[in-house]
């Protein structure tokens, strides 16, 4: 029932994105067997496609890579921006991150949860920010609780 859960989901976000004020963009989390019912896609499409940003971890990525890559051709070329979530994470693959071409790189909370601490996660946040400079892409760090992590990833560029 995954799909026909996450279908609603969206569904319903879909539906009341034009209560959110118009400079905030609605973020969806689409697994590709999701993304691949047509059901899903039509409502991708009939949706402001500027204003959504669709989510992808790779511990749902259960097609390759290329596939997924063609579904959301179409989706951002009208418009919808591409994040990929939890970097770092072990879940994301850097070939998930060279593949799909990400707008947005979502760092995850295992690197960002005491990084003030960590040259490790500092370094790692530090080359994700490289990356993303390189190839257009934002950074953006979940979890962030107090203000030493937050100084900390936006030390990183994040």
């Amino acid at each position: 029932m995954r799909e026909v859960l996450e279908t609603a989901a969206i569904r319903a976000a879909v539906g009341v994105l034009h209560e959110i004020p118009e400079d905030v963009y609605l973020s969806l989390n689409v697994s590709p067997i999701t993304l691949r019912r047509p059901e899903t896609r039509r409502l991708l499409q009939a949706a402001s496609l500027s204003r959504i940003v669709i989510e992808m971890s790779e511990a749902a990525m259960t097609l390759d890579h290329m596939t997924v890559s063609r579904m959301l051709q179409p989706l951002r070329q009208a418009g919808a921006r591409l994040a990929v979530d939890d970097a770092g994470s072990g879940n994301t693959s850097l070939r998930q991150l060279l593949l799909l071409h990400p707008d947005i790189i979502k760092i995850d909370t295992s690197v960002t949860c005491g990084i003030q601490h960590g040259r490790g996660r500092r370094a790692l946040a530090g080359a994700l920010v490289a990356f993303a400079r390189e190839t257009g892409a934002t950074v953006v760090a979940e979890g962030i609780e107090s203000e030493a992590e937050l100084e900390a990833v936006r030390e990183c560029g994040v």
